[in-house]
């Protein structure tokens, strides 16, 4: 069941031309990377990690074509949901 109504009008702000890549936050990013990369195809495009200077989060950028995914997991517990820290 729907408790809203759709809205009538549009925002005049703004004009949408596309997006680069589409973003994926999950528990283990290499591993999410890897899946793709062996089962669908999927290159290795990018890393950013410890090794590159950032402390906070792995991420693994893979593409196939114009398609660029961004796997990204927290080292610790501050930037992931609740739903990632329960498992």
């Amino acid at each position: 069941m729907v408790d809203y109504e759709k809205p009538t009008e549009r925002p005049s702000n703004g004009k949408f031309f596309g997006f680069d890549h589409c973003t994926f936050w999950v528990g283990n990013a290499k591993q999410a990377a890897a899946f793709y990369t062996s089962r669908m195809g999927f290159e290795y495009y990018a890393y950013q990690g410890l090794e590159t200077g950032n402390r906070q989060r792995a991420t693994h950028v893979i593409r196939q074509g114009k398609i660029v995914f961004a796997f990204v997991s927290s080292y610790g517990p501050e930037d992931t949901s609740d739903d990632i820290q329960k498992h």
